[in-house]
């Protein structure tokens, strides 16, 4: 689970730059198409609705609200993921490359 206990910890330089490099372009890549669907999702939808509202608010409306608000209602709207992206890396097989993020 910890690449740190691993018996064979070592990896190489090589392939720690190619996964930061594709890492980069994955979160540049993600980051976009989560901006995407929550600046165009209606706020009727389930679930999903009300981070769009929130994301809406603070991006079109008021975009100087980021930095009134407290850092707990700033990701409050992301605190429902949290559980499934924490039993998705539990219950996950990981590979050693992939351990490197978490």
């Amino acid at each position: 689970v910890t690449p740190w206990l691993s018996p064979k910890p070592h990896i190489t330089g090589r392939t720690s730059l190619v996964v930061m490099l594709l890492s980069f372009l994955y979160m540049d890549v993600t980051s976009g198409v989560v901006h995407l669907i929550l600046d165009y999702a209606p706020h009727w939808l389930p679930v999903l609705g009300g981070l769009a509202r929130g994301f809406q608010y603070h991006h079109h409306h008021d975009p100087t609200a980021i930095i009134r608000i407290s850092w707990y209602a700033y990701v409050s709207h992301v605190h429902l993921l949290i559980p499934i992206v924490a039993a998705l890396i539990v219950f996950s097989d990981a590979s050693r490359v992939q351990r490197l993020f978490w």
